[in-house]
């Protein structure tokens, strides 16, 4: 018995020892402050479709770019693992639910939730399971957030949790009473989630416990964006929060007139699409407009920006290029069908649109 017990105390060490080296983190959205800025190569031509990937339903989660791969879940309850240069599948793992969040990876591990209310780790090398986790119903309807060897993320049966990234063992569950649907924005002192009770939380990334909460007139279920002083949010009530991080006093408000996707944050302007279909840029220090681009369609992909460019997809079927600065349009590429949230590295776009996945290049 004692020698089956050292034998499972090295190969958690081994497990573990895997896990430590080397902290190499991707997340969708511009890290664990969830700017929506990616730091690579924009795409400033008219593009052309490099390839495009068959699923088993919508991909409405950004796809994950990270080492050459391209990862991404799907409706059909599938996650995928596709070469990034050919739209080749390397993998894909099956859950019982549906896959509307897109992944983390932490090392040579990918962690999603679904709506069967499972956190998921799965093996980059090979596509198998690690670990799952049960909660109630729709575990992370965004993407988890990792940091040091801790996952957090919120679900539908109106828990925020912490769960250790190596054992899938929960360490902290945190009841609302309202579902908590946005990903957790983290630094190095707190972690900022919101609820559909229309709160923004803070809580001390040691002990969990409540720094400052915030609240808005109605629910919330997008991400708390942060930079080095603020907290970005919007809410269901047409306004757009900016809120003190180190003590969750409003700092503005501004009346937007319709619902705001999520906000990206660049050096000193945020952006944001509506979902009447209009990409706005606005002032970090008072929320004052600055100008405002609109389609013919609802909006409901993510504005992302690469270089001072920020792309997003609309309900009219096209994808725009429009400059931060100026807002005038540099291209727009017509998909011919909506176009969900999108990630861009080294100079392609990739993105879900009806039962596929696409590289425009």
């Amino acid at each position: 018995m004692k020698y089956f017990v050292r034998i499972a105390m090295i190969l958690l060490l081994c497990f573990q020892l895997q896990f430590a080296i080397c902290q190499n983190i991707a997340i969708v959205e511009g890290g664990n402050h969830h700017t929506n800025v990616f730091h690579t190569k924009a795409l400033k031509k008219h593009p052309v479709i490099k390839w495009k990937f068959p699923t088993t339903g919508n991909a409405y989660g950004p796809p994950l770019v990270h080492k050459g791969v391209l990862y991404f879940g799907d409706e059909g309850g599938l996650l995928h693992a596709v070469n990034i240069k050919e739209g080749k599948e390397k993998w894909h793992y099956k859950v019982e639910g549906k896959i509307w969040s897109s992944p983390t990876i932490k090392n040579s591990y990918a962690y999603v939730g679904s709506t069967d209310g499972v956190m998921s780790c799965v093996s980059i090398q090979t596509g198998t399971i690690v670990w799952k986790y049960k909660t109630g119903i729709e575990a992370s309807c965004l993407p988890p957030t990792l940091k040091n060897d801790k996952v957090y993320f919120g679900s539908h049966d109106k828990n925020f949790y912490v769960l250790n990234s190596v054992t899938g063992n929960l360490e902290k569950k945190i009841d609302y009473d309202v579902p908590v649907c946005g990903s957790p924005s983290l630094d190095d002192s707190c972690i900022y989630i919101s609820d559909f009770g229309g709160n923004v939380h803070a809580l001390s990334i040691i002990n969990y416990t409540e720094r400052w909460s915030f609240k808005a007139q109605k629910l919330i279920d997008q991400t708390p964006v942060i930079d080095n002083e603020n907290v970005y949010i919007p809410s269901y009530d047409k306004f757009i929060y900016c809120i003190e991080k180190d003590n969750g006093v409003l700092k503005w408000k501004q009346n937007i007139n319709s619902v705001v996707t999520h906000i990206g944050v660049a050096d000193s302007l945020i952006f944001f699409n509506t979902m009447d279909g209009s990409l706005i840029a606005m002032k970090k220090t008072n929320g004052e407009r600055i100008w405002e681009f609109k389609t013919e369609g609802k909006t409901y992909s993510r504005a992302i920006l690469a270089e001072n460019i920020i792309y997003f997809g609309s309900g009219d079927g096209n994808i725009y290029a429009i400059d931060l600065l100026s807002g005038k349009e540099i291209w727009k590429f017509p998909v011919g069908s909506s176009v969900h949230r999108m990630t861009i590295n080294n100079g392609i776009i990739f993105f879900g649109s009806g039962n596929f996945v696409f590289a425009i290049e």
